[in-house]
């Protein structure tokens, strides 16, 4: 999957570079993006909605495990605010990256909706390789708490970095990663909106 990404993301690349696009498409592609953001928001909705033992079991655990994906936006929130002040960017820029919460696919194509392709390849860049990170540090992190690799991974906890949390969690782990994973991927748009906006 890695690979995949990074040879659409070069070939994408390459194709903007050499203006090797057909002429006659160059005024869809904004639309081409808007159908792609909005057909993925409707696959998002299909996944949770066809999830039904995550909304039985949230019921179950109760309101309370809904605070951990408050602190892991919150601590997502806190460290682009942080690196504001070391990096070239506002700390609405910095904001609107750290929003993705490692969902980098759906942040950067709100991005380039709403600031343009060059904030959103640092946002797809930075949230790409948070859930790569997230990916070779599990195995060490998980030895000190269920709950760091469900932390680190944010928004990917519930899809794509599940295989690898439920290796090296509990089943309550695996759940509650699956239940974060849905609360911080129903905000990210939200989020993301909001901050770039403030742009």
């Amino acid at each position: 999957m890695i690979i995949l990404i990074l040879s659409a993301l070069v070939i994408g690349i390459t194709i903007g570079l050499f203006n090797l696009i057909p002429t006659f498409l160059d005024s869809y592609i904004n639309q081409i993006s808007r159908f792609m953001l909005i057909a993925l928001l409707f696959l998002v909705g299909v996944d949770i909605g066809t999830n039904k033992k995550v909304l039985f079991e949230l019921r179950r655990l109760g309101f309370r495990v809904l605070l951990i994906p408050l602190f892991i936006i919150i601590g997502s929130l806190v460290g682009g605010l942080f690196l504001s002040f070391f990096i070239n960017l506002s700390i609405y820029e910095s904001l609107a990256i750290a929003s993705g919460m490692g969902y980098y696919t759906l942040s950067s194509i709100i991005l380039t909706q709403i600031v343009g392709s060059n904030l959103a390849t640092i946002a797809f860049l930075s949230n790409f390789l948070r859930e790569t990170l997230t990916i070779i540090i599990i195995p060490f992190i998980s030895k000190k708490s269920q709950l760091l690799p469900i932390a680190a991974a944010g928004a990917p906890s519930m899809d794509s970095l599940l295989p690898v949390i439920v290796k090296y969690t509990s089943k309550t782990g695996s759940l509650i990663s699956i239940i974060s994973g849905l609360v911080i991927t129903l905000l990210v748009p939200l989020l993301v909106t909001i901050f770039a906006k403030l742009i």
